[in-house]
Parts: C-alpha cells; sequence; structure tokens
C-alpha cells in the first residue's frame, strides 16, 4: 500500500471477490488523487484527467474490465509466486512489469471502479518534481528489462 494513500475497510475483501469472480491474478482501483494547497489541487487535477496522464483507467475511472495495470492490486497469491512475485531489482514500477508477467500467462489484470483509494500528493513542486523524474526513469529501464526478456 502507498504511505500516502487511505483505503476503505472493504478494500482487500472487495479485492478477492473480485479475484474470484472473475479470474483475474490481479485486482485493483482507481487513485483519487486530492491535495490541500493550490499546487496539490492542480496536480490532482491533471493526474485525474485524460490529458495529463494519459490513457490509465486507474487515474481517471471508467468501466470495470480489463487493463493493462491498476493502483495498490490485490494479487492471487499462488498466481503471484508461479510468476516469482515483484522484481526486485526494478527501482520503479515493479507492479506494472509484474502486470506484464501476469498478463503473458493469460490471465487479466482487472480494474473495479468500487476500489479507490485517497491519495495526498506532494506538497511542493520540487518533491513532484523529483518523483516524476524518478518514475520516468524508471520506466525507461522497465522498458529494456522487458525487451531483454
Amino acid at each position: 500500500v502507498d504511505s500516502h494513500c487511505q483505503l476503505p475497510e472493504d478494500y482487500v475483501r472487495v479485492g478477492v471477490e473480485k479475484i474470484i469472480e472473475t479470474g483475474a491474478g490481479n485486482v485493483g482501483g482507481i487513485q483519487m488523487a486530492t491535495g490541500e494547497t493550490s499546487f496539490q489541487t492542480a496536480v490532482a487535477t491533471a493526474m485525474t484527467s485524460k490529458f495529463g496522464v494519459g490513457n490509465a483507467r486507474f487515474h481517471y475511472g471508467g468501466a470495470e474490465g480489463p487493463v493493462d495495470t491498476v493502483y495498490l492490486g490485490i494479487f492471487d497469491t499462488i498466481l503471484f509466486r508461479e510468476v516469482a512475485g515483484f522484481d526486485e531489482r526494478l527501482v520503479r514500477n515493479q507492479d506494472y512489469e509484474l502486470n506484464i508477467r501476469i498478463r503473458q500467462t493469460g490471465r487479466l489484470v482487472w480494474f473495479h471502479l468500487i476500489l479507490w483509494s485517497d491519495t495526498s500528493l506532494d506538497r511542493t513542486f520540487r518533491n513532484y518534481f523529483l518523483n516524476f523524474f524518478n518514475m520516468e526513469s524508471g520506466n525507461e529501464r522497465l522498458s529494456l528489462n522487458t525487451l531483454n526478456h
């Protein structure tokens, strides 16, 4: 779980039920970005817009169903062990890379709108910028690592 978020009490129960219902290997929901300052509110607005973050449903919502990745996923334990869990050599994006391997087994990554987390954002532009830069660097390493498998 992300250290900046709050989950509803039934998050795990709902996720496990959805794994059983759909046969998915990973189930997750929406990251509801929130802010207290005007800067945080502006970032939250960008993070919940296709223009700001692209087509990742977990940022802005949408219909329940199969996706490339989800936020704060709940994994089928047996499958998690079969695909050897997270690749700890990756500094960032371990969950996205794991979702690639889950989909390669023929299982789904499932977006479920009822699953949500309230995520508070960094308070300063500097912290936000450094985090974003580090994530982008992680995406480049992830792409290279995935191509080499």
